[in-house]
């Protein structure tokens, strides 16, 4: 046995383990990559990735440049021109610092950097391929000012971490999320991203709002609220959405400290609470909050990807941030408040003192006249003269109609009601023969009335809908269905007993089978055509997102059309999102519940993807929208779903119904 069991592993060995540290995917590097453009002092940046990143990712900028030595030592691991001392860790006002980046990526992919300073007459060229910066090949190139880093076939030579990486669009979605949060740190910057050749955004210097809209989208940055703390320790600034805009899914939150994004779990319940319960239960809303405080203070080094930050005093911080939404909402008239101190001008409201108070008596207006009328019946029809006079037609009862004008204009109030709906009049039974309606109309020779049958008729009513087995007239099994609790619940019956079922989650079931048959048969699916196609304008993120999925939409009934940018045409929906919703509506309730699946999507795709819309065609439903239903409306809904696989639960398997047997309503009417 060897003596000499430990050793010194080698320089390249060394960076391909720190660079599951730094490049653990493509948006991996474009994060460490723009960071370092930013630091140089660029004026504007521009990002180019194919393949997700996984062939291509490139990053140009116009920053001071690296003279031909520093484009060398770069690629060295812990070089840096930020940190000379131990205590400069405790003062940083810069990104990268660490020295690892360029490092780790030369180790696992081929890299390309071009470089020049303004002072500079040439640039320098220096190209690694999974390597050292001992194994650079350098040279003299002409190329602007800045610096211009290619980065191709990530993993290339480490093939077990490659195939971990997810789809291109999958892995497209990273690079646009560090994107965005690079984008929004530096509003005074200008940046471009293009991916697979098609550019995603082209945002120009402005102010934050301005940039916020831009990456986000117009309709984001249309409903924000500022808020504004300064204090001796921390500044706080930025803004938050309206309790309208707060969504279940977190895509539009971010935290910056010192113009670094970070995530931190525990500020952003300072955040909810601000809100106050203006909040539905889940709900997220969007916020942009910058934090401005001693480096000093933070420590910006506890991740190796740099997204969490500790401070010194956390709670205090909280307290802050909680009062500052809870004063910004305050300031714009969110929380709806009475002042009782500054009533409105001119506004008396008058008080009645009493019958012992003639003062007040007098101050009192006369109630206006009021006749009643004692014989009025709503199923008949009245003249202007029988208000005043009554007519002797009034008393005909049961089978009375209205008495035939010479104009039947002058009858405007007019209905034809069947016998069978009217009220029966004991008193005087209806006279026998068909009942005449309006001159030169039909009779109703097809109702028989109580004087021909020689007996007294039974009021008419309506049959309630439990009908058990055996019923006259009603098919054993058969089940009779009623909505009630505003159109929310369906109560039926079965051999089992009555069955309350939740109607959105019902609907919720019955369209996820309808759309995962149709995607696992490549069934065509008609959809609801729109009488005037309606324009859609999306943030990039959220267009690249709905075109991803462009083919299976297609399938379930959508009709999507890209106008180019980050505009969508929208001709069809699916049949199942009903009528009232809007096309808006209906793709960010859609956007909404695929952001909500977030990257468990392209697992089982097809099964969440259906999951993801039928829950989007029922979300009018679950948030208290539920129409009026007729039972037979209900009774429909109530077959389909018996109808399906499995109807007793949703598809993230929540209970769709509860049965109530006859034991269970023993008990509780205490039999």
């Amino acid at each position: 046995m060897s003596g000499n069991l430990i050793q010194i592993l080698p320089d390249n060995v060394a960076n391909q383990i720190a660079a599951g540290e730094v490049v653990q995917r493509p948006a991996s590097m474009v994060k460490e990559l723009m960071e370092n453009a930013v630091d140089a002092g660029a004026r504007a940046v521009s990002v180019v990735v194919r393949g997700g990143g996984k062939t291509l990712v490139q990053v140009i900028d116009d920053g001071c440049g690296m003279a031909a030595a520093d484009a060398v030592v770069c690629f060295a691991r812990h070089a840096t021109s930020k940190i000379r001392r131990s205590g400069d860790l405790f003062a940083l006002q810069t990104f990268g610092f660490r020295g690892e980046a360029l490092a780790s990526i030369a180790s696992v992919a081929e890299v390309e950097l071009r470089t020049r300073r303004a002072e500079d007459e040439v640039g320098t060229l220096v190209a690694i391929a999974g390597g050292t910066d001992a194994d650079a090949r350098t040279e003299s190139v002409s190329c602007p000012q800045g610096t211009q880093i290619t980065v191709r076939n990530l993993f290339f030579n480490t093939p077990a971490r490659r195939k971990f990486l997810k789809a291109d669009t999958t892995e497209t979605k990273q690079v646009i999320a560090e994107f965005q949060r690079v984008a929004l740190c530096h509003p005074d910057l200008a940046f471009t991203l293009v991916a697979d050749d098609k550019t995603l955004f082209n945002l120009a210097p402005g102010g934050l709002r301005q940039r916020i809209a831009a990456v986000m989208g117009r309709k984001t940055g249309d409903k924000l609220l500022d808020i504004e703390v300064d204090t001796p320790i921390v500044k706080i600034g930025g803004y938050i959405g309206l309790p309208a805009t707060a969504r279940k899914s977190g895509s539009e939150q971010f935290f910056f400290v010192n113009g670094r994004y970070f995530r931190s779990a525990y500020l952003q319940k300072a955040v909810i609470g601000g809100y106050n319960k203006l909040l539905p239960f889940g709900y997220i809303p969007s916020y942009f909050i910058y934090i401005d405080v001693d480096p000093a203070r933070i420590d910006v080094n506890i991740h190796p990807q740099k997204t969490e930050i500790k401070f010194e005093d956390e709670q205090a911080l909280w307290q802050m941030l909680s009062s500052a939404v809870a004063r910004s909402l305050g300031k714009h008239n969110v929380v709806p408040m009475l002042d009782f101190e500054n009533p409105v001008p001119g506004l008396e409201i008058p008080v009645y003192g009493g019958a012992g108070s003639p003062a007040r008596a007098k101050e009192m207006p006369a109630p206006p006249p009021v006749s009643v009328r004692d014989d009025y019946n709503p199923f008949r029809s009245y003249d202007r003269q029988e208000w005043d006079s009554p007519a002797p037609s009034v008393a005909a009862g049961f089978g009375g109609r209205a008495k035939a004008f010479d104009d039947p204009e002058q009858a405007p109030f007019t209905e034809m009601i069947p016998p069978s709906l009217t009220i029966p009049d004991f008193a005087n039974p209806a006279p026998s023969g068909p009942v005449s309606l309006l001159p030169g109309e039909e009779t109703y020779s097809d109702y028989e009335s109580a004087a021909d049958s020689g007996s007294v008729p039974e009021p008419a009513q309506t049959a309630l809908p439990f009908a058990g087995p055996g019923t006259a007239g009603v098919p054993a099994g058969t089940p009779r269905s009623l909505a009630f609790g505003g159109g929310k619940y369906i109560v039926t019956t079965t051999a089992d007993g009555a069955v309350i079922i939740d109607r959105a989650r019902a609907a919720c079931r019955v369209a996820y089978e309808e759309f995962l048959r149709r995607l696992e048969n490549d069934l065509p699916a008609a959809g609801q055509r729109e009488l005037f196609p309606q324009t859609v304008e999306l943030s990039p993120a959220d267009h690249f997102l709905l075109m991803e999925h462009a083919p299976e939409l297609a399938a379930m009934g959508f009709d999507l059309r890209d106008m180019g940018g980050s505009t969508v045409v929208v001709y069809a929906l699916p049949v199942e999102m009903g009528e009232r919703t809007t096309p808006a509506q209906a793709v960010e309730e859609l956007l909404a519940q695929i952001r909500e699946e977030g990257a468990s999507l392209r697992d089982n795709h097809r099964e969440r993807l259906a999951a993801a819309l039928a829950r989007s065609c029922s979300a009018a439903l679950s948030a208290g929208g539920a129409a009026a239903i007729t039972p037979v409306e209900a009774d429909a809904l109530v077959r389909r779903l018996f109808a399906c696989d499995e109807p007793d639960y949703t598809p993230d398997g929540r209970p769709v119904m509860t049965v109530v047997s006859a034991v269970e309503a023993e008990k509780r009417l205490k039999k």
